[in-house]
């Protein structure tokens, strides 16, 4: 099996950079990688619910994420399981939310399950540029 670990640091709250997961208004910004977008975001938030989450190539094609809610610990920790597309191939995301300064958060993502090295670098790359996204969105709030 293979796994991935990223590490972003965000310039918000642990309780700010949790929300980007868990409220859909906030999601539809950064959760597609590169010219991707997001064109639909349902989330059952809470242990055991579901989420699907819709993303849009500029082609028009659809790549659609789901997934369920294994462990929530309240703007710490978030895990749940994860599947792209209709494949039938489940694995397991991991995320971490501390605090590392004032207004300074360190995201740890640890995704794993993987069975091909080809489907972990596929989701390296996708990972990458959604924190990517994700961290941009945080500076230009900053900046308001």
């Amino acid at each position: 099996m293979f796994s991935l670990n990223l590490e972003r640091k965000l310039a918000t709250n642990p309780a700010l950079a949790f929300d980007a997961f868990t409220e859909p208004d906030l999601v539809i910004h950064w959760f597609a990688p590169g010219d991707m977008m997001v064109s639909d975001a349902i989330l059952d938030f809470r242990r055991d619910g579901r989420f699907c989450v819709v993303r849009q190539e500029p082609t028009g094609d659809l790549c659609i994420v789901r997934g369920q809610y294994l462990e929530i610990v309240e703007n710490e920790a978030l895990r749940f399981s994860w599947q792209l597309g209709q494949g039938d191939r489940t694995s397991e995301v991991a995320i971490s939310f501390s605090q590392v300064e004032q207004d300074k958060t360190l995201i740890s993502l640890a995704h794993q399950g993987f069975v091909e090295q080809e489907h972990k670098d596929i989701h390296l790359q996708g990972w990458t540029g959604c924190l990517d996204k994700l961290q941009g969105l945080f500076e230009m709030k900053g900046r308001c």
